[in-house]
């Protein structure tokens, strides 16, 4: 009788089927991670969205606010020119969104501040709102041991805790895990799915311009203070809904075109509007959307703020510090104010070639572009 074979599998056929389990199963893991994680990218969208809606809601009324003082035109006798007038409703406007729509603390700290507005006449108007109710919200939601981290995001939380229609609060639209306090310093902010708080910059200039937009001007940035020479502009695309064109998409809340430091070039027809070479087109305003962002997947804004994160102050040799939080009054009154303020490109103090605020950038100079992942409410929404 014939010896029946053996059966089953050897050592290299069993060896064989596990490694083939395992890379079908390292496939599945790595195709679960990416629709976890595109589940979360969309996640943050939503919230994006709901945000930005509730942000450009009070962000669009200002257009028609009117402005809670009246000036004497005997005391003032150029106000009856309209574009003085004009000019000192939109300073005023400016003012309003500043106590209203803070972005960092010293918006909120300040408090009332007097705004010097030029007249075309070479007089001055000055004028003080004085604390709002939001304002005063603001400063007494503000905790004792508040740190400057997550400013931007928490001052977001405190705006949209202060929103209040006949739909309810503007937490309402989120749920309790989507708010926390990473920094634990009993500020909240509306965190997003990775667990980073969601940032907001009211004024974000910076956020249309090109790395382009600052060939000649690189070698500079070495002459500034605790500033990394690894950290140059990397952005290579504009927002799609805040265009720097200041011809075609001009500052909506400035219809008479009053703002002193406008000198349209009109004989720019085409991008960028800020073209480095044409000192007069750097200084041109245009219109300005908040800026409501993730630090997305990998965690890292690399969004300029210019605030106390990023490498605190500055003073480039003009004599003129851009922004000083250990001053009191904590920055002049006019900064405040300015939406503008701190754009860089010639625009603002002499020498000052830095980034304008909210460019996209390798802040930190890991050579990395962190904001490529980041997700917001102007590439988010363009369509």
């Amino acid at each position: 009788m014939k010896d029946k074979q053996k059966q089953g599998f050897t050592l290299i056929e069993a060896l064989l089927v596990i490694a083939i389990i395992g890379v079908l199963t390292s496939m599945s893991l790595l195709v679960l991670a990416d629709a976890a994680n595109s589940a979360k990218v969309s996640r943050a969208k939503v919230q994006i969205r709901k945000i930005n809606d509730l942000v450009m809601d009070r962000w669009e009324s200002f257009e028609t606010r009117p402005i809670p003082f009246k000036l004497d035109t005997n005391l003032f006798p150029a106000l009856l020119d309209p574009r003085n007038a004009a000019r000192v409703r939109l300073y005023a406007i400016r003012e309003m969104m500043r106590l209203e729509l803070p972005d960092r603390f010293t918006d909120i700290t300040a408090g009332s501040v007097n705004v010097t507005v030029p007249m075309d006449n070479g007089t001055t108007v000055n004028f003080s709102i004085g604390i709002n109710s939001l304002n005063d919200f603001y400063q007494r939601n503000i905790t004792a041991t508040a740190t400057t981290q997550f400013q931007g995001a928490e001052c977001l939380y405190m705006v949209l805790a202060s929103i209040q229609d006949e739909y309810g609060n503007g937490l309402d639209a989120f749920s309790d895990d989507e708010i926390g306090d990473l920094d634990g310093d009993g500020m909240p902010e509306i965190q997003d799915p990775w667990g980073m708080p969601i940032e907001f910059l009211r004024w974000a200039p910076g956020f249309s311009e090109l790395a382009s937009d600052y060939e000649g001007v690189i070698g500079q940035w070495s002459s500034a203070p605790a500033l990394p020479d690894t950290v140059y502009p990397t952005t290579r695309q504009r927002s799609p809904i805040q265009s720097n064109n200041s011809i075609d998409d001009p500052d909506p809340f400035d219809p008479l075109s009053t703002d002193p430091r406008l000198n349209r070039v009109t004989t720019i027809t085409t991008p960028p509007f800020d073209d480095p070479a044409d000192n007069n087109a750097r200084n041109d305003t245009f219109r300005l959307v908040p800026l409501i962002y993730s630090a997305g997947p990998n965690r890292s804004y690399d969004v300029w703020r210019r605030d106390e994160e990023d490498f605190d102050f500055y003073d480039f040799g003009s004599g003129f510090t851009l922004i000083n939080y250990t001053a009191t009054p904590p920055m002049d009154a006019q900064l405040l104010n300015d939406p503008y303020a701190g754009r860089g490109l010639g625009a603002g103090p002499a020498n000052d070639d830095t980034p304008s605020v909210g460019f996209r950038i390798d802040i930190d100079g890991d050579q990395i572009e962190g904001y490529i992942d980041n997700i917001d409410n102007h590439f988010g929404l363009e369509n």
